[in-house]
């Protein structure tokens, strides 16, 4: 485990304060043991765009949490569709025990990368899946399995949908991380949308601060699966593609 310092806690926590995260300042040490870790990894793969510790702790750690409160409760399912690097899915792993998380991506050396990570903070209640999002939407074993899909992929809502709703039992939700236009995304995703089964809850709107005072406005699309999908979704990946 990677130790974390007495400047770099107080910094991590003055930043979680910041964004009424306060409540989990006591999980920071396995926080930092990830952070540490996949920064050293990022030097020899490509798993996130930002380099320092300081970027970390405010756009992947507090994004991910800023919405933790609507994930605890019950016992439930999660799926991150697109993980990447393990954001959102790590940070509401350990922070949300009542969650059984599966972080699904294309890329091998991104579903590698979070099984090695959750190994190292001991994680329990994580799993990883190397598979294409509209190929296990076809499949029996993953297709309306979950109680939660979450992405926080950089895409339109239509495609999101498309990838993640096939994947949502029948009562569970799509929570989609977006920014500002949240609004127009979802105007522009309803049909689909309905389409898939689902239907626009609502959209929870936060803000984000960064340890200068910047405040970045933050969404959460509440999409619930109201009725199963039809069959003959998720299409062809070049179709999702071309939804408007």
């Amino acid at each position: 485990m990677t130790e974390i310092d007495v400047t770099e806690r107080k910094r991590a926590e003055e930043l979680l304060k910041k964004n009424g995260l306060e409540r989990f300042c006591y999980l920071i040490p396995r926080f930092y043991d990830f952070a540490a870790y996949l920064l050293e990894e990022n030097k020899k793969h490509n798993l996130t765009a930002l380099r320092e510790i300081g970027d970390v702790w405010v756009r992947h750690f507090a994004d991910s949490l800023l919405f933790a409160d609507m994930f605890e409760g019950e016992h439930k399912t999660l799926i991150d569709v697109g993980c990447g690097g393990g954001f959102p899915s790590i940070p509401l792993a350990i922070a949300c025990k009542n969650l059984k998380v599966t972080a699904m991506d294309s890329t091998k050396k991104k579903t590698d990368f979070v099984v090695s990570a959750a190994q190292r903070i001991k994680l329990d209640n994580y799993s990883a899946l190397c598979a294409r999002a509209e190929e296990a939407g076809k499949n029996k074993v993953y297709r309306e399995r979950y109680d939660i899909a979450t992405a926080r992929a950089v895409a339109a809502l239509p495609a999101l949908a498309e990838y993640c709703l096939p994947l949502v039992r029948v009562g569970g939700a799509f929570l989609s991380y977006k920014g500002k236009d949240a609004e127009i995304e979802c105007a522009a995703a309803e049909p689909i949308i309905a389409n898939l089964g689902g239907k626009i809850e609502k959209i929870e709107k936060r803000i984000l601060t960064d340890e200068n005072g910047e405040e970045m406005e933050r969404a959460l699309i509440v999409i619930r699966k109201v009725r199963n999908t039809p069959p003959v979704f998720p299409r062809k990946n070049s179709a999702i593609l071309k939804s408007k």
